[in-house]
């Protein structure tokens, strides 16, 4: 007799993989690699890398869950101030400083999750709401790329509205 619906532990353990998969994503994004293989070996690398550190951390610990977090920006920060190219595009400063404060804010609820006097239920939508504006602001702050060959070469953006061009 097994069980029709994932246990609340699996559902969260999922959800988990998830997030930190979309994560990684925003971060081979905001490399801005130029090479379209590169960025899809990290984009499955990302993939398999959450669901190998969410089972190694278990349903209630977030460690190596955290660490892939802190390399992935890492690597970001890296790349954007130290490892620069011509073919990287600018960040929309806006977008990401409204991404960066969703990031503290969504930090802050992660890691204080436990003291607020708030039904868990409700602390977890709060959460994950804030990760998904997050993840759409952060996804925002590069620009179209046009033709200079970027990752974001195949946007959906609307390309009238850039402040770019």
């Amino acid at each position: 007799d097994a069980p029709l619906f994932l246990t609340t532990d699996q559902w969260n353990g999922m959800l988990d993989v998830l997030w930190l998969s979309f994560l990684y994503l925003l971060v081979v994004h905001l490399l801005s690699i130029k090479n379209e293989n590169v960025n899809i070996v990290l984009r499955y690398a990302g993939f398999s890398l959450a669901w190998i550190l969410k089972l190694k951390d278990g349903p209630a610990t977030h460690t190596y869950s955290l660490l892939m977090v802190l390399a992935g920006f890492s690597a970001v920060v890296l790349r954007r101030n130290l490892f620069a190219d011509k073919y990287m595009l600018p960040l929309r400063k806006r977008e990401m400083a409204t991404s960066v404060a969703l990031a503290l804010f969504c930090t802050t609820i992660f890691l204080y999750a436990f003291d607020i006097p708030i039904d868990g239920a409700y602390i977890r939508a709060a959460f994950y709401c804030c990760l998904g504006a997050f993840f759409y602001f952060g996804w925002k702050c590069v620009p179209v790329g046009g033709d200079n060959g970027t990752s974001k070469k195949w946007d959906d953006c609307d390309v009238v509205s850039s402040e770019f061009i």
